[in-house]
């Protein structure tokens, strides 16, 4: 099986990985509009965090003002480097740590990536800590909207 979708050729596995996050997410949303404090499934966060780099550079739109910070997320452990700029792009952090950027998000794993989705507004989103400037997550939170 082959599928074109959104300049990318998926297999089986990829549909039904993306299904799974379609499902995931909208799950979370009915949560979320009982509950406030709801938080994506442990199981779908372990499935999502690898879509993240692919998710954030569809998704993102630039923004007025070009940025670079480290997302640092927990449970699981994610540490990338999103750089706003002409575009958008998402990168693991580089293991010899040579970035320099002066802002910092951590949050935890499923945040980010409700973040990525567009699910991170003031009213859903956990304790943060962010190094650096504070107006960092709104700007990240106008590079992706929602879809």
């Amino acid at each position: 099986m082959s599928v074109d979708f959104l300049g990318m050729k998926l297999d089986a596995a990829g549909v039904v990985r993306l299904r799974l996050s379609e499902h995931a997410v909208h799950t979370w949303d009915v949560a979320a509009a009982i509950d406030p404090d709801a938080v994506l499934a442990p199981d779908a966060v372990a499935l999502l965090a690898g879509q993240v780099f692919w998710l954030a550079e569809r998704t993102g739109r630039p923004g007025e003002r070009p940025f670079r910070a480290r997302l640092r997320g927990s449970g699981p452990e994610a540490d990338l480097l999103l750089d706003v700029a002409d575009k958008v792009t998402l990168a693991p952090w580089p293991a010899d740590g040579a970035e320099q950027v002066s802002v910092e998000i951590q949050l935890p794993a499923e945040a980010l990536i409700r973040l990525f989705y567009g699910r991170l507004d003031p009213a859903h989103t956990p304790p943060v800590e962010i190094t650096g400037d504070p107006a960092l997550l709104d700007l990240a939170r106008a590079v992706f909207p929602g879809f």
